[in-house]
């Protein structure tokens, strides 16, 4: 018997199975005639039924019919390649679910599809007013003809100066003027970082949809979905208040069985796979998370993650997703793997003004190429209990108060990682059998901190090991430091009190104007400095020397 016989037999039995055919319901399933009317009255059969589809079906729906179908999705059941169900334009009012969206095996075979619309450009962007979390910003559009009040827009910045990648990301259209449009940033941080947007790509997203309170939007459980693109899945959840709201608790759940996640992962142990492809999508507003994977694979490309009151896009356990090209922008952390999983970030893209961290790794991995993590008011990179991130060409910047913090994990810089001397406590700070790689950073910041009590350590950039840097030695407590690097520059020691010390310098000790470095008290200055070269010492007037020794026991001074 051949398939197609087999799957006949499987539909002329339905009343025995508890299925339904869609084609005894008038669905063609030729994947051009539109079949959301048959589908419809398919689901209005029994409520508890699977409606079978032994073709490729088209299913152009209205928002009220795209709202049945989203709530009954698990109840679709698509032998065949090649099922579009495709959502329609919402007029600025977002479609209305009123159960979780259920993903099962053979979604594999759906996509599921928003309004396509042309793109535009913007040829720049303004602050105009606001604070912490509500930033208004004004974009200058070449065309605003297919943008509405009320329409979402994708914006990938392409080109400008300064920190301009933080306008990415995808936002609800607030005003339009003739040639611009209005929209509000979630950016957590209470001063506007300087910028010049000269390029950007803009995508019209027209369809939008948000489920009930109390609910995960969608969860994928031991199933998947071929395709989700160009929709904005939105809550109601206001970032500048930072109060629950009436709308969904999780945008999408991947893996894991709990009805909500407010208690967190611990809610349910249950973990099961599932994966899930998104393009040119956002999740918006959600109470707690955007994106929480606990067991399957996710993939996003040109996506944002933004406005959430708890985490952005997460990856535990088994979990691992891929993000690309993607805006993690005014949520309360950013990028989290946790328990096991990982996340993997490419083709650069955006983590900026998260509350807390905007790369977060605790017993998880995180992997990253060309990523720019700004302004994050915690951290921008932190890793804990034996995490692993790598930052491989990235721009960390603004720390609001550490640009890197590692306890008991080790951060990897890769080549051209540019860490800035600008975070509120220190550039640098690891602690607890932390380890820092910077030997692939073209810049680690002027402010380090390192607890070498505790098997902290840091690779600088030369490739040498250095243990400590800008670290206070408490009085009397007999420490010995050891570093070993080519020069010695900015780093401050200060050791408090009757301390040996014990100082190896293949190259030169540079002091330098506002930087003095006291080591030991009288009685406990320094015993051995052993100098490859030469000296640098500043006199009183700041007048720069070198200090020389021969093999004959010679110095000289010049």
């Amino acid at each position: 018997m051949s398939f197609g016989s087999s799957v006949a037999v499987a539909a002329n039995s339905h009343k025995k199975l508890g299925l339904i055919s869609a084609a005894e319901q008038g669905a063609v399933q030729d994947g051009v005639t539109n079949d959301a009317a048959a589908v419809i009255d398919a689901l209005a059969l029994n409520a508890t039924d699977t409606v079978l589809f032994t073709g490729p079906c088209y299913i152009g729906s209205n928002a009220a019919q795209s709202a049945i179908i989203l709530s009954n999705l698990h109840r679709l059941n698509f032998l065949v390649r090649g099922a579009v169900l495709q959502l329609p334009d919402c007029n600025g009012v977002a479609i209305a679910p009123t159960e979780t969206t259920e993903f099962c095996p053979s979604h594999l075979n759906l996509s599921i599809l928003g309004v396509d619309t042309a793109t535009t450009t913007a040829s720049a962007v303004s602050q105009t007013v606001g604070s912490a979390k509500q930033w208004t910003l004004q974009f200058t559009l070449a065309s605003v003809a297919n943008i509405d009040v009320g329409d979402a827009v994708f914006i990938d910045p392409t080109a400008g100066t300064g920190d301009y990648l933080v306008v990415g990301g995808m936002y609800i259209v607030t005003a339009k003027g003739a040639s611009t449009i209005d929209v509000v940033s979630p950016f957590a941080d209470s001063s506007w970082p300087t910028l010049t947007l000269s390029a950007a790509t803009v995508t019209p997203i027209k369809t939008l949809v948000q489920w009930p309170s109390d609910r995960i939007s969608m969860r994928v459980q031991g199933g998947g979905i071929r395709e989700w693109s160009k929709i904005c899945c939105i809550g109601s959840y206001d970032p500048a208040l930072g109060t629950p709201s009436d709308g969904p608790d999780d945008g999408l759940q991947i893996g894991s069985a709990p009805d909500t996640s407010e208690t967190g992962l611990n809610e349910s142990e249950q973990s099961n796979s599932g994966c899930f492809w998104a393009s040119l999508s956002g999740w918006l507003n959600l109470e707690n998370n955007a994106v929480q994977n606990s067991g399957g694979s996710g993939y996003f490309t040109s996506c944002a993650f933004m406005g959430s009151g708890w985490r952005a896009n997460q990856a535990a356990r088994s979990g691992c997703n891929t993000v690309k090209r993607c805006f993690v922008i005014g949520n309360n952390q950013g990028l989290e793997s946790e328990e096991g999983g990982h996340i993997g970030v490419s083709n650069g893209g955006c983590v900026a003004g998260n509350i807390k961290q905007g790369l977060y790794a605790i017993v998880g991995t995180i992997t990253s190429s060309g990523l720019a993590v700004l302004y994050n008011l915690e951290s921008n990179v932190d890793a804990r209990n034996g995490a692993h991130i790598v930052i491989d060409g990235a721009n960390i910047k603004g720390g609001g108060l550490y640009n890197i913090l590692i306890y008991d994990a080790d951060v990897t810089c890769g080549a051209s990682a540019t860490v800035a001397s600008d975070a509120g406590t220190f550039d640098v700070l690891i602690g607890e059998g932390g380890s820092l790689n910077g030997s692939g950073a073209s810049s680690l910041g002027a402010s380090w901190s390192i607890d070498h009590e505790s098997g902290a350590q840091m690779i600088d950039t030369d490739g040498d090991l250095v243990r400590p840097i800008s670290t206070i030695l408490v009085e009397n407590n007999g420490h010995n430091v050891s570093i070993n690097q080519s020069s010695i520059g900015d780093g401050n020691i200060a050791i408090d009190g009757s301390n040996v010390v014990l100082i190896k310098s293949n190259g030169t000790v540079r002091p330098t104007v506002n930087n003095s470095q006291d080591i030991g008290a009288n009685g406990s200055e320094w015993r051995n400095a052993f100098i490859a070269n030469s000296i640098l010492m500043r006199s009183p007037d700041n007048t720069l020397w070198t200090i020389k020794v021969d093999n004959t026991g010679t110095v000289s001074v010049t």
